[in-house]
């Protein structure tokens, strides 16, 4: 078994429980040996942490920009080190704003400097590395197939079209907003879902629904045709298409923008459409508000792909080649 400690921020944060904690049965059973690890607030219980590495085969950090002075404590104390991201950290977190930081980018540039491998989220963010190729890997997010899957649908009802997220990310939801008023106007069955912790204005066809983990698989199988829409910067590039992962898991068919890593998850016309502005978003909505065949065609090869492609055992598979070549290639090293 190769012992290896993960650094979270948070471990109860979802970018620690997606890329990792979530799955620590399928690591063990490929011979990796997960600790997970919280980076505390105080010096010296820091310095304590990184002391503890020691005994580990291989520290991975996660996400976290740390100071340059500490990230050389935390160098100096591990065997091999790895920087796992699946954000474009160096940008300012937001879709709406996509300007570089000085401050974020110096620490991560330091910080890639001083690792011995990382693992982004999508090609995109690994070539925000510069890198060479046998020091970056793309390591995919997963989603629990098993939690997410398909659900019947009531017949007779309205025709679903549902969003999923965070307040931060609502001004996404709103660039589609046109297109599914447009839409609604045509076709009274339409609601739209939004399961979220914040909502857009009222609208007389919309739904808003608490976003909460213990309903949210149901919400979203709940729903007819699922919209992942983004507006086309450097830092929605290097988003990780969370969002389409669970319509598809669920078996929903989707329309989404062409950005970022939904262009390797979404096949344009065989697992939903993508769509670049409002007449191209109003017209994939109506084909599949209008064709119930159409929907449920897209979705079932939607849930095909997520279970090929991004399930946890798939992930978790591509996790083990990873720190299996990098501990093969540098476990001699003091």
């Amino acid at each position: 078994m190769i012992r290896t400690a993960f650094i979270f921020d948070d471990a109860t944060s979802r970018p620690a429980q997606r890329r990792v904690l979530l799955h620590m049965d399928a690591f063990e059973r490929e011979g990796i040996d997960v600790y997970p690890m919280v980076l505390p607030a105080g010096l010296f219980s820091r310095r304590k942490m990184f002391k503890d590495l020691e005994g580990f085969d291989i520290a991975v950090l996660q996400r976290r920009l740390i100071q340059p002075w500490e990230f050389r404590t935390l160098r100096a104390k591990t065997r091999i080190l790895g920087y796992d991201f699946d954000d474009a950290l160096i940008y300012g977190d937001s879709a709406a704003r996509a300007f570089r930081s000085l401050s974020r980018t110096m620490k991560f540039r330091t910080i890639l400097r001083g690792v011995d491998f990382a693992t982004a989220g999508n090609a995109y963010l690994r070539d925000l590395t510069g890198l060479p190729p046998e020091k970056v890997f793309v390591v995919p997010t997963a989603v629990d197939t098993k939690r997410y899957a398909p659900a019947a649908k009531a017949a007779g009802g309205p025709v679903r079209i549902g969003w999923v997220g965070s307040r931060s990310a609502l001004p996404c939801l709103e660039a589609a907003m046109g297109a599914i008023e447009r839409v609604a106007a045509t076709r009274p069955t339409v609601e739209l879902a939004v399961v979220a912790d914040a909502f857009p204005a009222p609208r007389p066809f919309m739904k808003a629904i608490q976003r909460k983990d213990s309903t949210e698989p149901a919400d979203v199988a709940s729903f007819d045709i699922g919209v992942m829409p983004l507006p086309d910067n450097p830092w929605t590039r290097g988003k990780c298409g969370f969002r389409l992962l669970l319509y598809g898991a669920c078996g929903v068919a989707s329309v989404a923008s062409p950005v970022g890593a939904n262009r390797d998850i979404l096949v344009d016309g065989e697992t939903g459409f993508f769509a670049s502005n409002e007449d191209e978003w109003t017209a994939r909505l109506t084909a599949l508000v209008d064709d119930g065949s159409l929907r449920r065609r897209l979705g079932q090869a939607a849930r095909r792909r997520v279970e090929e492609a991004y399930s946890p055992d798939i992930v978790v598979r591509r996790w083990s080649e990873v720190l299996k070549s990098v501990f093969e290639r540098l476990r001699g090293r003091a």
